[in-house]
């Protein structure tokens, strides 16, 4: 059950309470309409009840699964956008990877900043592994994949680097209905107060906190230290809900 859900089950339970306070209003007396009133009120109370208490387990208004969840496992979330850092490897090469679900109905903008915070020096120069930059855009309920190609210095492969992580998100055309329901960790948008100047990230003056989310990984070995000419960055659609719902729901 999810915490957009719960609000039904204590309705359902207070229509138990109405309920049973009607059965048990006092004896009923054959003929009486008194009694038939009460009786037919108690009826429609109690599939009201059961209405509700489905309607709370199956999670109400959700039309699409936890699928960022079943993919990664843990994630963050800014306002029902929600999104999980990822860093791989194949053949040689890295890739600092975003999985990404938006939780509305209404297509999303987003920007996710991750930054190396590890041996990091405010005042000296900037850090030997780069902070990674990812605009997101993606239609309503969509979930998917931005891979960024990413090259990591060899003097910091196999070992752990800490990001902080930041996110804004917004929502072009409303958000809509909400129409996924989430389990990710809050996470502080894009902003001037409390951030500090990344130096060298790859969308400009990109600003991240010091302080609150964070994604720990060890930085894999044996990659490439600079990334090659012609990889693009690319964006891929795992699951469109197009046909689930109207933007409007």
């Amino acid at each position: 059950m999810s915490r957009h859900t719960r609000p039904y089950l204590v309705l359902a339970v207070l229509f138990g309470v109405v309920i049973a306070s009607a059965f048990y209003a006092g004896p009923d007396v054959v003929g009486d309409s008194k009694a038939l009133l009460r009786s037919a009120a108690v009826a429609v109370g109690a599939v009201l009840m059961v209405g509700l208490f489905l309607f709370a387990l199956v999670g109400g208004n959700t039309k699409v699964p936890d699928l960022l969840k079943a993919a990664v496992g843990s994630y963050f979330d800014q306002s029902g956008f929600s999104f999980a850092p990822r860093l791989k490897a194949d053949a040689g090469r890295a890739s600092f990877d975003i999985h990404f679900q938006n939780r509305w109905s209404g297509p999303c903008v987003a920007k996710v900043v991750c930054r190396p915070v590890d041996g990091l020096s405010r005042t000296g120069p900037p850090h030997d592994i780069p902070p990674v930059a990812a605009d997101v855009r993606c239609g309503g309920g969509q979930m998917g994949i931005v891979r960024i190609p990413y090259a990591i210095n060899r003097r910091w492969q196999g070992r752990e680097m800490v990001y902080k992580i930041a996110c804004t998100a917004e929502f072009p055309e409303g958000k809509g209905a909400r129409v996924s329901d989430d389990q990710g960790m809050a996470v502080g948008p894009i902003k001037e107060d409390y951030f500090v100047v990344v130096a060298g990230a790859l969308a400009g003056d990109v600003r991240v906190p010091l302080r609150g989310a964070e994604y720990r990984v060890v930085l894999p070995a044996d990659v490439a230290d600079v990334v090659p000419a012609g990889r693009p960055i690319r964006t891929e659609i795992l699951f469109d809900a197009k046909g689930l719902f109207t933007p409007g729901d």
